[in-house]
């Protein structure tokens, strides 16, 4: 790597320059790779030692360690669990995410061809508008009615329990 260093300096060139970066991320990527690796190891290396333990290998240790490891390891069992459904749960929300980023930008993109074709047809601009209000009138009426189905049902449940 140093040889290929010291010939990318004495020669400089774009291409021997993307490919000592290309060479740097590749190795950063085996170093993130090597040090994944070796705590894996570990971690398994622990996770063998305690089973030794809990198996019989620990020479012969009272009934009530045994419990207590029993004990550690399902924390340890519903922990991992409870990380699980977080990562879950933090997954399905990145995902919703995304979903609401993309549907907004394209509101936002509908929204924009929408006011463009206003500007150019004023008659559209005033129609928009009657169709607005037409559906204000409607949702004002339909509000008004379910109100007084509510009051009347209430009435009715009223009287009927009183008599």
């Amino acid at each position: 790597m140093e040889a290929f260093s010291r010939a990318v300096t004495e020669r400089p060139s774009p291409a021997n320059a993307a490919m000592a970066q290309r060479f740097r991320e590749v190795g950063h990527e085996f170093r993130n790779t090597l040090t994944r690796a070796v705590a894996l190891h570990r971690q398994r290396r622990d996770t063998d030692a305690l089973f030794r333990e809990l198996h019989g290998g620990g020479g012969g240790k009272a009934g009530s360690d045994h419990t207590a490891m029993d004990h550690l390891l399902r924390e340890r069992a519903s922990i991992m669990a409870s990380n699980r459904a977080t990562d879950e749960t933090l997954a399905v929300a990145a995902e919703t995410h995304a979903a609401l980023r993309h549907q907004r930008a394209g509101l936002l993109a509908g929204a924009g061809s929408l006011a463009a074709l206003a500007s150019r047809l004023p008659g559209v601009g005033t129609l928009m508008h009657a169709i607005d209000a037409r559906r204000l009138r409607n949702d004002r009426i339909v509000a008004v009615v379910m109100g007084l189905a509510a009051c009347f049902l209430l009435w009715f449940f009223v009287l009927r329990h009183v008599s």
